[in-house]
């Protein structure tokens, strides 16, 4: 009965050692960051590849920025060109899939863009991501914005000049 206290200490001396090493990994790995990006056109299956994410049949020339950071950060910009005549169904079908996916159904009313148009795109405080040559919905002169206000609800533009989508997401 005497050896027992000490096989017992000696447990639970390896258990909080153990506990001590999975605190430390779980802590190291929610303050890691991550930030892919493509500056350079892609293919929409070259970019579903790398995004893990599915886009509009009819997207072409595909630049994307994904930064997460631990648990609490994270932003998405995406953007890409798109059959002018397929643009609104494409749009429509990015909405359903964020609504579905958060178990939510934002309407993400369509609002006018007015000339000039004054929307500016969201740019991480800490200028992390500059330069974005390939971000410019500041530069939409024909086209609309449909938004939602919530955690990972998006914000998408649409060029109608040049059929052009952009899309933003945060946390």
């Amino acid at each position: 009965m005497k050896g027992r206290p000490l096989h017992c200490a000696a447990q639970i001396r390896c258990l909080s050692q153990a506990l001590l090493i999975l605190a430390s990994v779980l802590l190291a790995s929610c303050s890691l960051e991550d930030t892919k990006r493509s500056d350079k056109p892609l293919t929409r299956k070259e970019a579903e590849k790398e995004l893990h994410r599915k886009l509009p049949a009819s997207a072409t020339n595909v630049y994307y920025l994904f930064h997460a950071g631990g648990l609490q950060d994270m932003e998405s910009y995406l953007r890409f060109n798109v059959d002018s005549a397929e643009a609104d169904q494409a749009i429509d079908e990015m909405i359903a899939e964020n609504n579905l996916t958060r178990k939510r159904s934002h309407p993400y009313l369509r609002s006018s863009l007015p000339p000039p148009l004054p929307a500016k795109p969201h740019v991480d405080s800490f200028n992390r991501f500059k330069p974005i040559a390939w971000w410019q919905p500041q530069s939409i002169h024909n086209g609309y914005i449909r938004e939602a206000q919530e955690s990972f609800a998006l914000h998408i533009w649409y060029d109608a000049d040049k059929a052009i989508v952009y899309v933003y997401q945060n946390d």
